[in-house]
């Protein structure tokens, strides 16, 4: 390249001189010419060569060292691109799309099993609860609903008081005259009547013989004894509102806890598809990384070179010698 730079035979350019300088990496050249000029023209040509030689040199390994690095990335970004589509491919006929999926079932299921101890733990208070009302009042909770549902009525509370007042007149009358007498007879008549609508209108409401249970169990007299009445009624509905709710989480946990088996075999075969992922998507990065570190890296196998000196002109003539021309 130098000496065609200057027009030059391989013969007429000649060959520079090299000095390596010890422990170091400085190399002193030096070359002859036909003229002080020539010889400078020479040093500057053949410098300019070796920068421009080095610059091809970098750029032929980056070249190589890209075709090389894009032949391996190819190959990942292939890699990748089937795992990708791997785990989309899982996803599509599976239950289970997500890891996040599977951790929030098993949240939800620990969740409704502690409700459920809680609810429980309610139910037997509840219970706890109606059963010393009902040892108070002397009556279970279904028949204490009984009760208040026949003393809310009107018509069978007027039914009631009927009946009271016929059975008090009846028996005066029956402790003045005789079973035969014609006030008597009216009066039991009377008390029939009143005792066969309150029967018909308890069966009406409550159910049968719920009359006979309640006729002289007034709660308008003992208002006491009525809220220990709706108290045993609330904690009974209570109780069994929660022992329903109780049986509709049972049924979602033993859904939920199927659910979770069927989780747990794809959340094992989609954990091993994503961590196979990973690991392409890593190698694919950190390849690429160093494809981006070997293009900055310019001067890695060929340094720069620096001038410390530029090419002098000759000070004396080294050739020929005047002396041995004499």
């Amino acid at each position: 390249l130098a000496r065609e730079k200057m027009f030059l035979s391989e013969l007429g350019y000649g060959l520079p001189k090299v000095e390596l300088t010890a422990q170091t990496s400085i190399l002193t050249v030096s070359i002859i010419g036909s003229s002080a000029k020539q010889a400078n023209a020479k040093a500057w040509a053949l410098y300019q060569s070796l920068q421009e030689e080095l610059s091809r040199l970098r750029a032929d390994e980056i070249r190589r060292r890209d075709e090389s690095t894009q032949g391996v990335l190819d190959d990942y970004r292939v890699r990748l691109n089937e795992a990708r589509a791997n785990i989309l491919q899982f996803q599509e006929g599976s239950f289970l799309v997500s890891q996040d999926q599977f951790m929030l079932l098993v949240t939800s299921l620990q969740s409704i099993k502690e409700k459920q101890l809680y609810l429980k733990a309610e139910v037997a208070n509840l219970g706890d609860y109606s059963y010393g009302l009902g040892e108070s009042l002397g009556v279970s909770s279904s028949l204490a609903g009984k009760a208040l549902l026949l003393q809310s009525d009107v018509e069978f509370r007027g039914l009631l008081k009927e009946l009271d007042a016929s059975t008090s007149q009846l028996l005066e009358y029956q402790s003045r005259w005789g079973v035969g007498h014609p006030k008597v007879i009216a009066e039991q008549q009377r008390y029939d009547g009143a005792r066969k609508s309150l029967l018909r209108r308890s069966n009406e409401l409550a159910g049968p013989h719920a009359a006979n249970l309640f006729a002289h169990a007034d709660l308008q007299i003992n208002s006491k004894r009525a809220q220990m009445f709706a108290d045993l009624i609330e904690a009974k509905a209570r109780q069994q509102g929660t022992q329903a709710e109780i049986n509709d989480l049972q049924r979602s946990e033993l859904q939920l806890s199927d659910q979770l088996k069927i989780f747990a075999r794809e959340s094992a075969v989609l954990d091993q598809l994503q961590r196979r992922f990973d690991l392409v998507e890593a190698i694919f990065t950190s390849a690429a990384a160093r494809l981006e570190a070997g293009k900055a890296d310019v001067f890695a196998s060929y340094p720069v070179l620096q001038l410390l000196t530029e090419p002098s002109l000759p000070t004396k003539i080294n050739s020929p010698i005047p002396i041995l021309g004499v």
